[in-house]
C-alpha cells in the first residue's frame, strides 16, 4: 500500500549514483513498469539492451514493457 511507490525511489536514486550499471537500470524499467509507466519503463529498457544487446533476459522485458505500452497507449 503506503509503500508502493518505495522501490520506485531506491532504484531512481540507485541509477543517478551508477548511471551505466544495466542491472539498475533494468530494476528501474521494472518499478516504473509495474506503477504503470510503461512508456518510461521502455525508454529505461532501451538504454539496457543498448548496453548489453546479446542479453536474452533484457530483451524480453523489453519486448514485454513494449507490448504493454502498446496495449495500453503508453500510460
Amino acid at each position: 500500500g503506503e509503500h508502493k511507490g518505495e522501490p520506485l525511489q531506491l532504484a531512481e536514486a540507485a541509477t543517478q549514483a551508477m548511471q551505466d550499471n544495466a542491472a539498475f537500470l533494468d530494476t528501474l524499467a521494472e518499478a516504473n513498469f509495474q506503477l504503470g509507466k510503461y512508456e518510461e519503463a521502455v525508454k529505461l529498457e532501451e538504454r539496457v539492451v543498448r548496453a548489453r544487446p546479446s542479453d536474452r533476459f533484457l530483451q524480453g522485458q523489453l519486448k514485454r514493457f513494449e507490448k504493454e505500452a502498446k496495449e495500453n497507449g503508453g500510460h
